[in-house]
């Protein structure tokens, strides 16, 4: 997706990475400050601030995470949280997870710096996937 205005122009991309993070990749032709914010969350969902990541717990147990690198200044408002890149070098790498327990965040969150700091590996396209091989299989399922 991309937005083009006289300020400029930027561009972001969603690879799925894994059954539970997504990795959004943002890069814009200016080296302008960058802030991104989350627009709103349930009354019911508590935000916390954590290391270099946003947690949004649920009341089922299940819980979101937003994690962005250590260059990036991350702060909680209210119940939600505003994240600001300084002169941004692009790629701004930004990891969403949606894990289903304690446990699973835990151990996915380990491994998410590495995910940030080189995506290059996780981003690479795979054969088949997406792709309908027959629309009459497609049909009886």
């Amino acid at each position: 997706m991309s937005a083009h205005s006289t300020h400029g122009s930027i561009t972001q991309r969603l690879n799925f990475t894994s059954a539970s993070t997504a990795l959004l990749r943002i890069e814009a032709d200016t080296a302008e400050d960058l802030l991104l914010s989350g627009s709103q969350w349930g009354k019911d969902i508590t935000v916390s601030v954590e290391q270099n990541s946003v947690i949004a717990r649920h009341p089922s147990g299940e819980t979101v995470t937003v994690t962005l690198t250590p260059n990036v200044e991350l702060a909680k408002t209210d119940n939600n949280y505003t994240a600001l890149v300084r002169s941004p070098r692009y790629p701004v790498n930004v990891a969403i997870s949606f894990f289903t327990s304690e446990k699973e965040m835990t151990a996915n969150l380990q491994n998410l710096p590495s995910l940030l700091n080189n995506p290059a590996p996780a981003c690479k396209p795979m054969p088949n996937v997406g792709k309908v091989t027959s629309l009459r299989y497609c049909a009886r399922t």
